[in-house]
């Protein structure tokens, strides 16, 4: 799921920077806002859920405030992601575009669900060697 995570991050990073090179950059204030969230919070989820493992045998994990914040990034993308879909209803007919708003609406989704579920990993104590 950790790795979903990421790809569906840079997909978005990836398609968001494709939009706004062939249609320009955005005029008004609030798009050119949205247009930064989209590019900035997958930024910041990258980070996050990548930094999260085990690594050396012990768990490493960014800090709680750092994912209290990301948590809270991706809900205001969330929220600007359903205001940007009632705002420009009825929306044009574009290639892609349903394939935008769906990916625009399942990766924060999902990157705030590995945040939340990411734990240290389980691992099966070894039984004590005797010593002879």
């Amino acid at each position: 799921m950790k790795i979903v995570a990421i790809v569906l991050n840079v997909l978005l990073i990836g398609f968001t920077v494709m939009v706004t090179m062939t249609d320009g950059p955005a005029v008004q204030t609030g798009s050119i806002v949205f247009s930064f969230m989209l590019v900035l919070i997958p930024t910041l989820n990258v980070i996050v859920i990548s930094r999260s493992g085990v690594k050396g045998g012990r768990y490493s994990s960014p800090r709680a405030g750092m994912k209290i914040m990301t948590i809270v990034c991706n809900i205001v993308l969330l929220a600007s992601v359903c205001w940007a879909l009632i705002d420009q209803y009825p929306h044009p007919k574009e290639s892609g575009l349903l394939e935008f708003e769906l990916l625009a609406i399942l990766t924060p989704l999902l990157s705030m669900a590995v945040i939340l579920l990411r734990g240290p990993k389980r691992l099966v104590p070894e039984p004590p060697h005797k010593i002879e």
